[in-house]
């Protein structure tokens, strides 16, 4: 890897994101949309949202949807008066390997 590509590297390892969350509708069905900022001048190939009904845990290995937009929303298997926590990271090929940011800091929102 050149010089340039090892700088690209660290600088996408070290980019966090700011998730938010937000009550709303898709399809009629209660819904909760994550959205997330994109740090300039950075482009990526995807992003992974995690999920959990836990604050601090039971996100798994494998991430709860994967997309290529800055936004996502969840209609799917959401409960009244549950919390759900997500959390939210990029990714970016360089030499054909996936390389990932920091994970956001949680964004959480109770269906009502």
């Amino acid at each position: 890897e050149t010089a340039e590509e090892m700088a690209l590297i660290r600088t996408i390892q070290q980019t966090q994101f700011t998730a938010r969350s937000k009550a709303t509708t898709l399809n009629g069905k209660k819904a909760i949309r994550v959205t997330w900022n994109k740090p300039a001048g950075l482009e990526f190939d995807g992003y992974e949202i995690y999920r959990s009904t836990e604050r601090y845990k039971g996100y798994g290995t494998e991430p709860f949807f994967t997309t290529t937009n800055q936004k996502y929303t969840n209609n799917k298997g959401l409960k009244v008066g549950k919390t759900y926590y997500y959390k939210v990271r990029g990714f970016k090929y360089v030499n054909d390997e996936k390389v990932y940011t920091e994970y956001s800091l949680k964004a959480w929102r109770t269906v009502k």
